[in-house]
């Protein structure tokens, strides 16, 4: 089975906090990025594996990890107990669940869900242009 990422754009929004994460711009929500790195540069190409993502039905609280998104399932796909939800978060992210966990979860097509990712999770990809 091939990995499953996904890679979308992401403006680093100006920040004076020094937590070890940088807040990005998804359009309609934000997500923090575990890379101090990124502070030189304002637009970037970000990557996070489908693997890496945790769906929800209610939105979590309490979590470490420091990403909760409200999305809807626009596609689900289901093979050999994979499933791949395609979830807009603002771009369309890939989600890769078990089809147990998309049986139980009871997700469909318009399925309002949370996304959970970590933020050390979503990587800054080489090709990014500096901040000018």
């Amino acid at each position: 089975m091939p990995v499953l990422k996904n890679i979308f754009p992401l403006t680093i929004l100006p920040s004076e906090a020094d937590d070890g994460t940088v807040v990005g711009d998804l359009g309609e929500q934000t997500v923090e990025v575990g890379a101090r790195a990124a502070t030189d540069r304002r637009n970037v190409t970000a990557m996070v594996y489908a693997r890496d993502i945790i769906l929800a039905n209610q939105k979590p609280t309490g979590l470490s990890a420091r990403n909760v998104l409200c999305g809807k399932i626009v596609r689900l796909d289901a093979d050999d107990g994979r499933c791949v939800a395609s979830v807009d978060v603002g771009p369309h992210w890939m989600v890769e669940i078990t089809r147990a966990a998309m049986n139980e979860m009871q997700l469909a097509v318009g399925s309002e869900v949370y996304v959970v990712v970590k933020a050390s999770a979503i990587q800054l990809l080489e090709n990014s242009e500096p901040t000018r």
